[in-house]
């Protein structure tokens, strides 16, 4: 239990902004907060508000004694992960990466934890639109890795998920193939999740 209360004091700074130039002015309301489940997990919710669009962010993370031999070893494990976007009354699930692995507990347990964490959130403006990039990976040189853009009304603009054996990538225009190359686009904020 003394470890998760350490975690929980850590987690709390995860907000960091890039170049003092790139602040975001209108970037307000962020708020975190850390429910503790249990001795070994916990769930925690970043919000924050930009040009009155609502953004949230939860994950649910595990602080468990993995296994040495595993392929995977992380601290924390991500659990789970959602983002919704509220505009209006209109509420949107962005959809994250979710499938999961096995993992062996030095007890003898198994857990199953996410393939891809997702653990940078950027917000950009591209041809004086705003977007925000999703991107997250496994850990290793060989693992797989994800990353998203979607516009502020949530629809998905680009997509590249990529593993050993192949890539998966999705423009919803050819038009927007420049919105990945980031020397075409300003960054505004980049916030680090964990």
């Amino acid at each position: 239990m003394i470890k998760l209360k350490i975690y929980i004091i850590i987690c709390l700074g995860i907000y960091s902004c890039e170049g003092k130039n790139n602040e975001v002015s209108n970037l307000t309301d962020i708020h975190e907060n850390v429910v503790v489940l249990n001795d070994s997990t916990l769930e925690k919710s970043t919000n924050f508000r930009m040009e009155g669009i609502d953004f949230k962010f939860i994950c649910k993370n595990g602080d468990f004694e993995i296994r040495e031999n595993q392929p995977d070893i992380r601290r924390p494990q991500r659990l789970e992960q959602t983002l919704e976007i509220k505009y209006g009354k209109e509420v949107k699930k962005i959809e994250l990466p979710n499938k999961n692995k096995q993992s062996y507990l030095k007890n003898g347990d198994t857990i199953y934890i996410l393939d891809i964490p997702i653990d940078h959130f950027e917000i950009f403006k591209y041809k004086s639109q705003n977007y925000f990039e999703l991107s997250g990976g496994g850990g290793c040189s060989s693992c797989n890795e994800y990353v998203s853009i979607y516009n502020f009304q949530g629809q998905l603009v680009y997509k590249n998920y990529y593993n050993k054996d192949s890539t998966i990538e999705y423009y919803s225009n050819p038009n927007f193939t420049n919105i990945v190359l980031k020397n075409h686009r300003k960054k505004l904020k980049k916030i680090m999740i964990e």
